[in-house]
């Protein structure tokens, strides 16, 4: 198989993504730097049905992942020549839950009283490679559709609660809604930066461990998130 799976901190892909990366050290929480976008999808009837996604590695981990793809050699990566290791990210991240979570609330001043919607299979994958980054895109249903407008908040947080993956959006419109009804109003709050101190403690973290758990507190509080109300 070429490439690497997009990982967490299990060990036999641990051990491969390392091997892939020349036997580097094996410190670093986070490994990989991810730009996110996504779309929060309705159906016609305004429920919704699904998250688009498309997640841009940073630099590093985008040439490592395209090593050996371009078997025809025209210096270009087809999605025919990157197709399974698309299959391999989106296998891969269904062990994390897709770093994505959605949920609603009964009113908005609970937000305790979240309950959390699962996914389906992820579809229509695939990766593209712009000549410095590449993007995994892939769509996640809901396994049950969501009445935005039955709920006063529906909450989709995109982040790893480990921080081996460092979770960022993009700059410009990172967290839209496609097929909205009339009504339906989306705002994004991004976590606050990391402090410095946190930041070190968690760069001497083996990749191979988890996260202690004095520190998921600090974690926790970096998800990308967007808040939903359809009225």
């Amino acid at each position: 198989m070429n490439g690497t799976a997009f990982f967490h901190g299990v060990a036999a892909p641990l051990v491969a993504l390392l091997m892939l990366l020349g036997a580097m050290p094996a410190l670093a929480h986070p490994h990989v730097w991810v730009d996110a976008a996504a779309e929060v999808v309705f159906d016609d009837a305004g429920a919704i049905t699904a998250i688009r996604h498309a997640w841009r590695f940073d630099e590093a981990f985008s040439s490592y992942l395209m090593l050996g793809l371009d078997t025809n050699g025209d210096g270009e990566y087809s999605r025919e020549e990157t197709a399974e290791l698309a299959e391999v990210n989106v296998t891969s991240l269904a062990d994390f839950h897709f770093f994505t979570s959605m949920a609603g609330a009964a009113t908005t001043d609970r937000i305790g009283d979240l309950y959390s919607e699962t996914f389906g299979p992820p579809e229509d994958y695939y990766l593209e490679h712009d000549g410095v980054h590449t993007t995994l895109h892939f769509t996640l249903p809901l396994e049950a559709t969501v009445d935005a407008a039955a709920h006063d908040l529906v909450i989709l947080d995109i982040f790893d609660p480990e921080y081996f993956v460092a979770f960022s959006l993009v700059e410009n419109n990172p967290i839209q809604m496609a097929n909205a009804p009339m009504g339906c109003a989306l705002s994004v709050d991004e976590p606050p930066p990391l402090d410095d101190s946190y930041a070190s403690i968690l760069s001497l973290i083996p990749a191979d461990e988890a996260v202690p758990e004095e520190l998921l507190s600090v974690t926790e509080q970096l998800a990308n998130r967007a808040r939903i109300v359809c009225t």
